[in-house]
């Protein structure tokens, strides 16, 4: 839970500033330091201790000057330097910084994702499609560019570009991988683009493959449309697939709580509670148990 997190983070922290008073000539705990402090908004201290790192990087190739640490400690500093100007809402300066990581490392793939991020941010939506497709060409698991900027277009709720953008994609979108019109049926649902979802879901249907996505797509195209015991039969199976997927559990919790069946209602609200609690920072989980909970009579507790 939150809790544990915070505790964990906090002995984390505290075990960081120890071995920078154990090392003070060793940057790196200077640099991870650096890093949480930029993730939870202190971005004062944050700039001292990169400042530091500066100092203890250059004293560190000095004295070591065939090691290849160096280079990890210098691409480590601008990614947090870049971090840090993101946070910041400096995002020409983030991709700046992020660029000579991607200059220095080439198969970087992290760095060349967070180009295609900061491209999204500057609505630079071109350059980040080439951002994406060059990280997805490094990492067969990547969303290629045009699905990528779409997914991050939706992440920053822009749905009327990313919408928009997909309608230019025609030819991409036809011979797109099984997984990619997958991930793109799932971007129709929650624009409530439900003719397109289910459009495609009809074409992974005719594929005849049982798998995970067919499943799980299958089961939001009928609650979306009113079938709750075609929807929970579909959630059913995805979780026989991956008995570790919140979207199946979530979307079967779902549709078991409208069937308005007390005994479904009870199903609906162990699987909501128990997804609540292994995810507590999630909306979607905090959504379904709080229904669960009102419809079980738990008003308080579901406010």
């Amino acid at each position: 839970g939150n809790k544990t997190d915070r505790s964990w983070n906090q002995a984390h922290y505290e075990g960081l500033e120890k071995t920078a008073e154990d090392y003070p000539g060793d940057p790196e705990a200077f640099l991870q330091l650096a890093g949480i402090d930029v993730r939870e908004g202190r971005y004062l201290e944050a700039r001292l201790l990169l400042d530091r790192a500066d100092e203890l990087n250059a004293e560190y190739a000095a004295r070591f000057p065939e090691s290849t640490r160096i280079v990890y400690l210098r691409e480590e500093t601008l990614n947090v330097r870049a971090l840090l100007a993101e946070r910041r809402g400096r995002y020409d300066e983030a991709a700046e910084l992020t660029q000579k990581v991607v200059d220095a490392n080439p198969k970087n793939v992290q760095a060349r994702w967070n180009l295609g991020y900061l491209a999204v941010k500057r609505n630079r939506l071109d350059d980040a499609e080439k951002a994406f497709d060059q990280a997805a060409e490094l990492d067969e698991r990547l969303w290629p560019g045009w699905l990528q900027t779409a997914t991050t277009l939706d992440a920053e709720d822009r749905l009327d570009e990313a919408f928009e953008r997909l309608q230019s994609q025609g030819a991409l979108i036809e011979t797109a991988s099984r997984r990619e019109r997958a991930q793109l049926a799932r971007l129709y649902l929650r624009w409530n683009k439900l003719d397109e979802a289910a459009s495609l879901v009809g074409e992974l249907e005719a594929e005849g493959k049982n798998d995970f996505d067919g499943w799980a797509l299958r089961g939001w195209v009928a609650l979306y449309a009113g079938g709750y015991a075609v929807a929970e039969d579909a959630f059913r199976r995805a979780t026989f697939v991956d008995g570790t997927s919140f979207e199946a559990s979530n979307g079967l919790a779902l549709a078991l709580l409208d069937q308005r069946n007390k005994e479904k209602l009870a199903q609906a609200r162990a699987i909501a509670a128990k997804n609540y609690r292994t995810y507590p920072d999630s909306q979607d989980a905090a959504a379904t148990y709080a229904w669960t909970l009102f419809l079980s009579g738990a008003a308080r507790e579901a406010d």
